[in-house]
């Protein structure tokens, strides 16, 4: 997919709102997630189809697909094509050595609300413009092609080898999000 395909292939939305977690504080980096309300129903078709949620139940999720239209390097430029790039878990461990409590992390890595990956042998991760991205994993099932379980969220910089992004865990957000799309 790229910027102005024809229109087949690609759809365009206007915001209508932005609910953010209510217990997010910006610069402060935990419960970074959000929920983007359009002004029309999104259609579904055969290129738009509904990713589902990962909420809690076991998955295989030691290497993801991340997607985003961010910078293709540290201090490069932005694409015009859709990226995605599969990257590897880093262990609880791993994340709270690399992320410990400093300012904008006064508990650390959260590994109730945060997970990380990336790459401990090539250069391989998300970037600045990539945020707000999913995480996903891909499914066999085709009425729900991919499950999301994280959202790109932030890193010290971008495709460093052995340095890991942090991703919010949608599996910690579910209730929040059922709550808002589904109120009822």
């Amino acid at each position: 997919l790229r910027r102005g395909d024809a229109a087949d292939r690609s759809r365009v939305y206007k915001v209508k709102n932005i609910i953010k977690h209510p217990q997010f504080q910006p610069p402060v980096k935990y419960h970074d997630i959000a929920l983007v309300e359009t002004e029309n129903a999104i259609k579904l078709d055969q290129f738009v189809v509904p990713a589902c949620l990962h909420v809690g139940d076991p998955v295989n999720d030691e290497k993801v697909q991340a997607t985003g239209w961010g910078l293709t390097q540290y201090s490069g430029s932005v694409s015009d094509t859709l990226q995605k790039v599969v990257l590897n878990k880093f262990s609880t461990a791993e994340c709270a050595a690399k992320y410990q409590p400093v300012r904008l992390m006064r508990q650390g890595f959260d590994p109730q609300s945060q997970t990380c990956y990336g790459d401990k042998l090539v250069s391989k991760d998300t970037c600045q413009g990539d945020s707000g991205g999913p995480i996903q994993i891909k499914n066999k099932n085709i009425s729900c092609m991919y499950t999301v379980v994280g959202v790109t969220s932030f890193g010290r910089a971008c495709g460093f080898v052995g340095e890991p992004g942090i991703y919010t865990r949608v599996a910690n957000y579910v209730s929040w999000i059922e709550g808002i799309v589904w109120p009822n």
